[in-house]
């Protein structure tokens, strides 16, 4: 299949509308930063146009799976074409992208970028909340602006009909979950020490009822009901933590040393 990553249309109709209710927290793959664990990439995002009522800043955690190994995600710019700053986000050619958050949102749209020549199917699947997964058609060397509408999620993965890729995002829209990261903003969770060279604790004003531990590949390495945890046996890198109380789900990033 021919690519053609450097002649997609400047002009791309299904952008988002201009009117971004206050409440929604847009991600332009601006600000980032890389972190490298076991021969993996993992690339950490703030987001780009903060909401000033938001207590806990979003983070979002990305990374790209091709086989059992994380392969680099980058940025470029296309003459400006996409979002306020030009950058959109590219991974290596890859089987799957990964989208994990610090805490439960509710995820609204991202514009996903076809670079093939032909038509592909993307397939868009939530961690977690309230939604459905989501197959969206784009033409080759064309873009799109997909609606999500997920809530309470605190991740999704995209997979493509052509099986390896190269994928392209830009613009994605998540907004605060009512039913979660609200309440987390007041019932806070905790953990630490982050980072750790061992144990780590979990703080929680909520009955604490599963937590679920992942490697930067999306595999789940350690499920537990306790509240203290040993990583003794796993090695040094980042992991995700995803931790189920009575009120909600939040997930958290923790860095073995």
């Amino acid at each position: 299949m021919t690519k053609n990553y450097f002649k997609l249309p400047f002009l791309i109709i299904a952008l988002l509308s201009s009117s971004i209710a206050l409440s929604q927290t847009v991600f332009e793959f601006t600000n980032f930063s890389q972190s490298n664990t076991n021969g993996s990439n993992m690339f950490e995002m703030t987001e780009s146009q903060p909401d000033p009522s938001d207590t806990i800043p979003f983070v979002m955690l990305a990374n790209a799976l091709n086989g059992t190994t994380g392969v680099l995600i980058s940025t470029f710019n296309i003459n400006g074409a996409f979002g306020t700053d030009g950058n959109v986000m590219r991974s290596n050619p890859a089987t799957r992208m990964n989208f994990d958050f610090n805490k439960a949102v509710d995820i609204v749209s991202i514009i996903t970028l076809n670079g093939e020549s032909g038509d592909d199917t993307f397939t868009f699947t939530p961690n977690g909340g309230t939604g459905s997964p989501v197959q969206v058609t784009i033409p080759g060397n064309n873009a799109q602006n997909v609606a999500l509408n997920w809530q309470g999620a605190s991740g999704f993965s995209v997979t493509s009909s052509q099986g390896t890729i190269s994928f392209f995002f830009d613009t994605l829209v998540i907004s605060e979950n009512t039913l979660t990261t609200k309440e987390f903003s007041l019932n806070k969770v905790s953990i630490y020490p982050n980072p750790t060279n061992n144990i780590i604790n979990i703080k929680s004003n909520n009955a604490i009822q599963n937590v679920e531990l992942y490697d930067v590949l999306g595999k789940k390495v350690k499920t537990t009901k306790a509240s203290t945890i040993s990583l003794n046996s796993f090695s040094k890198g980042i992991y995700i933590m995803k931790v189920t109380t009575d009120k909600g789900i939040v997930t958290k990033k923790v860095t073995k040393i």
